[in-house]
């Protein structure tokens, strides 16, 4: 996934209140300041005139103040859904004096899990939370931050509440003619033939993609439980190369 400072999806959120903009945006500055550490120091000298810093990002905008600090004025990348104008209280970037970089908060805004935004310890659950919004992503042919998924909508609920008819949701390479036949009870993958197959393994993995990205870090699987899963998907799907090798074979003895 790309990388972006998530502190910035807030400054792109308008609210009805300048007020409480402000407050919410110092407070998420307070939460992640309070984050971002690690070893690297990656950040530790972006207030310095003399550092490599992140106005060489593509995308990204930034100003000169009188003291010469770096500020981030305006985003330009809608393709991860960032754009526009960055608020005073948000790009004063110089309230962040000191602040180090965490190796890990990457992710672009619909990835992120969300209790990052509450304070959350960064995570392996997070991870697992931002792979099965991949999957979800990779199924549907949706980004998470598309306009549709507006209003309380997001990705995760379009494909839970469409569940039962994957067909519709699907994006057209992967649906196939064999129906939604198996979204009440999901069968061993050798009780499937040829046809089926193809559905069973979307469905599987829009599954897994749900489970993954559950709300509550603890409702989440294990990493090694979704390594089992795609294994298993995996080897499921390709093993349909053999199916129709072999029914190829057969039809070219029948033909002699």
């Amino acid at each position: 996934m790309l990388v972006a400072i998530f502190f910035l999806s807030l400054a792109l959120n308008p609210s009805s209140s300048a007020d409480s903009t402000a407050d919410k945006s110092r407070d998420a500055l307070l939460c992640l300041k309070s984050r971002l550490h690690g070893a690297t120091r990656a950040m530790v000298t972006w207030n310095h005139t003399t550092s490599h810093d992140f106005c060489t990002w593509h995308g990204v905008s930034c100003a000169r103040t009188p003291r010469r600090a770096p500020l981030v004025v305006a985003l330009d990348m809608e393709a991860e859904g960032l754009a526009g104008e960055i608020p005073p209280c948000i790009a004063n970037l110089t309230s962040l004096s000191g602040t180090t970089s965490i190796v890990g908060l990457r992710g672009s805004i619909g990835y992120i899990p969300p209790e990052y935004g509450m304070g959350g310890e960064i995570s392996t659950e997070g991870d697992i939370y931002s792979y099965g919004i991949v999957l979800l992503k990779m199924l549907t042919r949706k980004r998470p931050t598309n306009e549709e998924f507006n209003d309380g909508s997001t990705l995760r609920k379009y494909v839970e509440a469409s569940l039962s008819r994957t067909q519709d949701i699907l994006q057209p390479g992967l649906a196939s003619v064999t129906g939604d036949q198996f979204v009440d009870q999901i069968p061993n993958f050798q009780e499937c033939n040829t046809f089926a197959l193809k559905d069973m393994c979307a469905l599987r993995l829009l599954k897994l993609g749900l489970l993954c990205s559950a709300e509550s870090p603890k409702d989440r699987p294990a990493m090694r439980d979704v390594y089992s899963e795609v294994t298993e998907v995996k080897e499921a799907f390709f093993s349909m190369d053999n199916r129709s090798n072999d029914l190829t074979l057969l039809r070219q003895k029948g033909g002699r």
